[in-house]
């Protein structure tokens, strides 16, 4: 994805970014996670959608994505 500044990850900033707000690190990975939430909701239904509506994906790659979305 985009970044403002090259190796910031999001995952990173909401985390630090909850750390500065002196919450624990437990309390900021789990805000960090939920921030994340509607961005792997977004790619799961892209990837359906070209599943779906284009046919080009094996049926691996489709499985891969939701395995990959729900370890992340």
């Amino acid at each position: 994805m985009w970044a403002l500044i090259p190796g910031l990850s999001r995952s990173g900033s909401t985390i630090s970014a909850g750390r500065l707000q002196d919450s624990d690190f437990e309390y900021a990975a789990h805000g960090s996670f939920l921030v994340a939430t509607p961005i792997f909701a977004g790619a799961l239904s892209e990837l359906l959608r070209l599943h779906l509506g284009l046919g080009g994906l094996p049926v691996l790659s489709l499985i891969g994505g939701i395995v990959a979305g729900l370890v992340a």
